[in-house]
Formats: C-alpha cells, sequence, structure tokens
C-alpha cells in the first residue's frame, strides 16, 4: 500500500477505546428516551453506572461482536479474500447459543438470533440475514452496524476495501438499510486514519452506499437540519419526527439510531467528549450509537484527545469481557485486542509484522494510556488511596518505550496493592451470560520486571480465588531498594484447583512507613498449566468456575457409582465442557471416563471453538480420534465397545502434531495431524451422558497463541 499510518497500531488502540468508552458510557441508560435523560441528568456528560446501581465493566455485545467476528478474516486464512459462507461459520464457532454475544430474544424477535437459527439449520450467509427469509423489519435492525468497526479499522484509507468487507459480515444477519448503515460506519473508520476533519469523512464516506439508498438521505437530511438548527435539539426533534421508532418499528430499528450519530458527528465533529455527549444524551440505543461515535471519533481525534474533557480511562483501565465458545479471549485488554486487530489489518494491508512489544510480553504497556486492566485494590481501608497508577515513559534500560509506575504509599496497616483481573467475574450483568476460562491456571509461573525509583518495601504477587476473595499462596517477598531493578517469579501453586483464580495482584507492604514509587516494565507467564480435579464444583450446568458449558445436565454420582463421579449431559446436540486456552499447546490428559447413555462422547483438546478441535469420541461401536475444522474429518478408528457406566481409564496425548490414545494402559490408536495446535481440553456429548472422574491434565504454555 502507498500510504500506510506510521502509527497504524496507535490508532487502532485509539478507536477500540472510543468503542469501548462509548459502550460504557451508554450501556447503563440503553432505551431510556431523550426526554427521561433530559429530566434525571440533563445531558450524559460522565458515568453513570453508579447513578443506576450497576458496573461500568460488563459484557456487553458491541464489544465482543466487534472483536470476535473480525475474526473470520484471520480464522479463514483468506483475509480479505475469506468467501461470504465462512462469516457465518465464524458465528457458528464462537457462539453458545443462548449464552454469548447476542440478544437471544428468539425467531424473528432478535435479529441476529433469528440469523443464528438459519445458521444452525443449514443457510448459510448471506441468506442467513435476507429479507427474502427474514423479512424487511426484521433484516434492518440496527445490529449490523454494531459490530462492523473493526473491519473498518483492518482497511486503513482504503474505504471501498472497508465497505466491501464490512457488507459481507453484516449479510450473516441484516439486509438493506441496515447492511447500508454498517458500510458507512466502516467506511468512515477507514478514512478517519488520514482524514481528520470530520465534514470531510462524512462526505467521502456515503459515497460507498447507493445515493437513492435511505441511509444515504438520513445523512443529507440530518448534515442541512444540523446547519439550520445549530442546536442538536431541534434536531433530534425533526429526527423523531420523520425518522423516529414510532415510525421505523421493530425493537432497535437501524434507522432512527443511525440518523441519531449522524446527529452527534455533524454538531461534534471530531470532537471525541462532544460527539458521546450528544449520542448518549439523544436516547434510543445509547451504547450502540456512542459506541460507532465514538470508534469513529477517536481514530478522528487521536488517542491523546480522547480524556481532554474527562477521564474516561482511569474508570476502566482497558478492561474488557469477551465471552465466545473459546475462552481465550474472554478476559483481556483494549491495548492486546488492538494489536490483533491491527495484525489483520497489516496482513490485508501487506504490510510486515508489527514487532511484538517487548519480545510478546503478555504486558507490555507499551502504548501511551495501556494498563492491562491495573487498577489500584480499594476493598478496605488498609489499601484505599495507597497506589496509583499512570502509564509514563520508561527509563534507560527497559525493553521498551512506555511502562507501568506505581505510585505508593505503605506502613504499619497501610498497604498498596494494585490487581487485573484474569478471569470472567462470575456475575450476571444482564442479558449477556459471563461464560469464559482464565487466563492462568496452577502450575504457570508469572514474572514482574521493573525498577524501585523511591521508597523501601517488601513486594510480592499473588492470586485472589473466584471463591470468597482469599489470596492464594503468595510468592516470596522481595526487598525494593531505590535504584534498582527487580524480578519477582510466581509460580502457582494451589491445592484448591477448583476455584480458577480471579485477579493478579501484587503488592508492597513494610512495618515502617515509606511512600515511594515502582515502574513496571512488563508482565508475562510460561511454564505448564498443571490441573488435577479429583471433583469440579459447579452451580449448575452453565456455571461450573473456570469451565465454558453449554450442558443442560451436571451431577455427581449415580447410586451405583462406587466412587465420586462427575456426570455431563446435553439433550440435544453437542454438549461441551471446556477449560484453557489458545496459549495451552502439546497436551496430555488422563482421566476415568464413561458413558452413562449417549450416542457419543469424548475428550477433546485444542479447542478453539465449537467448529475448530481435536477430540478422542467414543461411540456405540468404536473409538475415533476427530478433527473438527468446520467438518468432522476422522483421523484414526478402531472398533471399541463401550459399555454402558463401565469406568475407562484414558491418556491422551498430542506432542507435536500427533495424537496418541491409551485406554487401561494400552495404545489403542494413533494419528498425525498438521491443522489445529493449540487450544483448550475438556468433554463433549452428544445427546446424553458421560461421566469422568480423577481428571488430570498437563499442557505446555506458548507465548504465542496459534490459529492452525
Amino acid at each position: 500500500m502507498k500510504n500506510f499510518p506510521t502509527d497504524y497500531e496507535k490508532q487502532v488502540y485509539a478507536g477500540l477505546l472510543g468503542k469501548t468508552i462509548g459502550v460504557y458510557l451508554g450501556r447503563p441508560i440503553e432505551g431510556q428516551t431523550r426526554a427521561a435523560i433530559a429530566q434525571r441528568w440533563g445531558e450524559i456528560t460522565r458515568y453513570v453506572h453508579e447513578d443506576q446501581h450497576v458496573p461500568l465493566v460488563v459484557t456487553d455485545d458491541d464489544i465482543t461482536g466487534t472483536l470476535t467476528f473480525i475474526r473470520a478474516l484471520e480464522d479463514s486464512g483468506l483475509f480479505q479474500e475469506t468467501p461470504d459462507d465462512f462469516y457465518g461459520k465464524t458465528w457458528l464457532n464462537y457462539l453458545l447459543e443462548k449464552q454469548t454475544i447476542l440478544w437471544w430474544g428468539g425467531m424473528s424477535h432478535s435479529t441476529e438470533h433469528t440469523a443464528y437459527i438459519r445458521l444452525k439449520h443449514g443457510v448459510p450467509s448471506p441468506m442467513s440475514g435476507s429479507m427474502k427469509l427474514n423479512g424487511k423489519i426484521v433484516a434492518e435492525q440496527i445490529g449490523a452496524q454494531i459490530f462492523i468497526d473493526a473491519y473498518g479499522l483492518v482497511c486503513p484509507g482504503n474505504p471501498e476495501l472497508a465497505a466491501r468487507l464490512a457488507r459481507k459480515a453484516a449479510c450473516v444477519s441484516h439486509d438493506g438499510e441496515a447492511v447500508y448503515a454498517a458500510m458507512t460506519v466502516a467506511a468512515m473508520i477507514s478514512i478517519a486514519f488520514f482524514e481528520k476533519n470530520m465534514e470531510k469523512i462524512l462526505d467521502k464516506a456515503i459515497q460507498v452506499i447507493p445515493q437513492d439508498s435511505l441511509i444515504a438521505q438520513i445523512h443529507r437530511d440530518v448534515r442541512q437540519w444540523a446547519k439550520l438548527d445549530g442546536c442538536w435539539e431541534k434536531t433530534y426533534q425533526r429526527i423523531d419526527e420523520k425518522y423516529g421508532y414510532s415510525i421505523y418499528g421493530g425493537n432497535c430499528h437501524v434507522v432512527p439510531n443511525h440518523a441519531v450519530m449522524v446527529m452527534a458527528w455533524a454538531y461534534g465533529g471530531s470532537h471525541f467528549y462532544k460527539a458521546l455527549t450528544i449520542a448518549c444524551s439523544a436516547g434510543w440505543d445509547t451504547d450502540c450509537n456512542a459506541a460507532n461515535v465514538g470508534s469513529v471519533c477517536a481514530v478522528a481525534a487521536g488517542l491523546e484527545h480522547l480524556c481532554d474533557d474527562y477521564d474516561f480511562l482511569s474508570p476502566f483501565a482497558d478492561r474488557i469481557f469477551l465471552p465466545t465458545a473459546d475462552g481465550t479471549d474472554s478476559t483481556t485488554d483494549v491495548f492486546r485486542q488492538a494489536l490483533k486487530v491491527a495484525a489483520i489489518g497489516r496482513k490485508i494491508m501487506g504490510q510486515i509484522p508489527y514487532p511484538a512489544p517487548k519480545n510478546g510480553a503478555w504486558h507490555s504497556f507499551e502504548m501511551p494510556c495501556s494498563m492491562h486492566g491495573y487498577q489500584p485494590n480499594e476493598s478496605s481501608c488498609e489499601f484505599r488511596g495507597n497506589a496509583r497508577l499512570s502509564n509514563v515513559q520508561a527509563p534507560e534500560g527497559f525493553r521498551g518505550a512506555r511502562c507501568l509506575a506505581w505510585d505508593f504509599q505503605v506502613g504499619q496497616g497501610i498497604r498498596s496493592r494494585i490487581q487485573t483481573p484474569v478471569n470472567v467475574p462470575n456475575e450476571n450483568t444482564g442479558a449477556y451470560i459471563p461464560v469464559g476460562t482464565p487466563i492462568l491456571y496452577n502450575g504457570m509461573t508469572v514474572t514482574v520486571t521493573g525498577r524501585c525509583i523511591t521508597g523501601t518495601g517488601k513486594l510480592c504477587a499473588f492470586g485472589i480465588s473466584a471463591d470468597a476473595e482469599k489470596p492464594l499462596k503468595a510468592s516470596q517477598d522481595i526487598e525494593l531498594i531505590p535504584g534498582r531493578d527487580f524480578t519477582l517469579s510466581w509460580k502457582i501453586n494451589s491445592s484448591d484447583c477448583c476455584s480458577p483464580v480471579q485477579f493478579l495482584a501484587f503488592e508492597i507492604k513494610s512495618e515502617n512507613r515509606s511512600s515511594g514509587r515502582v515502574l513496571i516494565d512488563f508482565v508475562d507467564y510460561s511454564g505448564f498449566a498443571e490441573l488435577t480435579f479429583p471433583l469440579l464444583s459447579w452451580k449448575s450446568p452453565l456455571d461450573v468456575p473456570g469451565w465454558i458449558s453449554n450442558l443442560d445436565c451436571i451431577r455427581g454420582p449415580f447410586s451405583d457409582d462406587h466412587q465420586p463421579v462427575v456426570h455431563i449431559g446435553k439433550n440435544e446436540e453437542m454438549g461441551i465442557l471446556v477449560t484453557g486456552n489458545r496459549s495451552w499447546t502439546n497436551p496430555v490428559i488422563e482421566c476415568n471416563f464413561k458413558i452413562h447413555a449417549a450416542d457419543e462422547a469424548g475428550i477433546m483438546f485444542h479447542w478453539q471453538g465449537m467448529k475448530r478441535y481435536c477430540a478422542v469420541v467414543f461411540t456405540k461401536s468404536s473409538v475415533r480420534i476427530v478433527r473438527e475444522y468446520y467438518g468432522r474429518t476422522i483421523l484414526a478408528e478402531t472398533p471399541f465397545t463401550c459399555k454402558g457406566d463401565q469406568m475407562y481409564h484414558v491418556k491422551i496425548a498430542a506432542p507435536e502434531g500427533r495424537i496418541l490414545l491409551e485406554i487401561d494402559g494400552k495404545e489403542i490408536l494413533s494419528a498425525k495431524q498438521d491443522g489445529l495446535t493449540s487450544g483448550g481440553c475438556g468433554f463433549l456429548t452428544c445427546f446424553g451422558i458421560c461421566g469422568f472422574s480423577d481428571l488430570s491434565i498437563r499442557a505446555e504454555i506458548s507465548r504465542r497463541e496459534t490459529s492452525l
């Protein structure tokens, strides 16, 4: 590409921050009218989650859909040449029905759920989202544009390509004006990499859709009204009269909401704060509208201007949760996701890969504002007010240009603690169930390097359990000495493997009163995940701490079982219970396994979603090694009668492209496969119940997650 942004990753990061800020700003008031918002707040000029008694950082369809569906380009291996039907296959891989990403409102009620049902029943995209099948009103709801921002981010300065890819992605679930709206948003983001004037961005973007479309007419009308009115409230009244909810029906039609977005851009221009204030204060689908407005304006305004008028960033410190069938990114941060999106963009635009910051460290803090989710712990008086965090320029001798600054105060009864989430919080914050797996597991080692600038104390690392917020066994303390570099390692060694690590925490303490500053260069993890589960804990089939499940049944032993057994069941189709992520390689899995009554059941590894995994599968007459990659391939098979309720000791090893199966100490099958090489581990059961006990998993940790 002749012109490619020299600060591409920085602009992608800004765009995703703008998207996230818009969601967090608008989510607590989603669905409220302009009148209701005006009566209580006047305008939305700050985060109002506390007013509404809801968390700020939540699982949300806008964020998860945007950062999940873009993976179609990478997962296909074809990037901009990804075929239309693969966009729909991506939905089938990452979605768990009635659990992840979408509003699961039902057929012809939720546009996205309607499309998912079509896909599940064999209708490929783009037919899955067509008016022909689903009707005009259903097909023209808002969902296409709310998931689309990343397609603009991967096509910097190429709005035609951004619009073409956005159309393919949008047509999985939508049609008509909804698709034109999505194409326009993607084009605006693409243009904003080089053009920072909002009027010019709007002028150019609208050229990618038919000029006789309703979306094009909305742009002409709203921009003209803005020039005439000089007051967004007056323009909003015009929008309500001509394009409002009373005219365009369904749950959340694209037309009224896209008109509000154009209004925010017309009045706010490239001023991030002003445009977001208007988008939220106007009401209707506030989180979706503010998210799209925010992503465009953030790229146009630039990373350094997102907090000119209000500190949007400190309250969430980059934290996002992405619940999908693949737990790899279920707990993550905006900067790490920006690097993943930008890697796709570089591939599409024919650019060399961006060097991984600090040799690919998990937390590098290498971009201004990047916090990787770290915030002060304010849970009690001994911690409150004793830690302040900021992203600063790194001193000489550090691996990169930026680092995390931790200003602390300690003394008797006073400690300074910071922490970042490593597992999705176990709370339901609305329509989207918190599904995910942890980043850190028993047996892994966390390493943090940095420098003590001033002050003294002792530094340690530990995890906070998902249950009862109690610290797990901590690292040994190291002494902080002013002017000295330090390296601290913590090997996770918890006897309670059923309770996953919820937060990674660092703490400074001292018997003597001291205040000072520590700089953290990077945080990384390595080693092996080593899990032993005599039993699992669970609250319900869909709530197994540290595991992803779509089960209908989970229970302990039956009356004739003579040992502790966990039974899992699925009424229809395939049920799963998986843990781990794409950093897991070369797994070894051992357990006692039985089928109570099921069409087939087995043990999975290299899990990357519902359509991407390897497994040992027991049928009624055989045992197979299979590879599921958008269709099943039997790699090896032998006759085997798995007697009902009889326990078999199963061992599976998958080193370096080979798969070895032992049953009761005898090698039964082996196979080679050069496809999937990393991912989580777990169980599957189809149309029935299987059971297991004495499960152990050992997987090598790779610092670089892989798709294939």
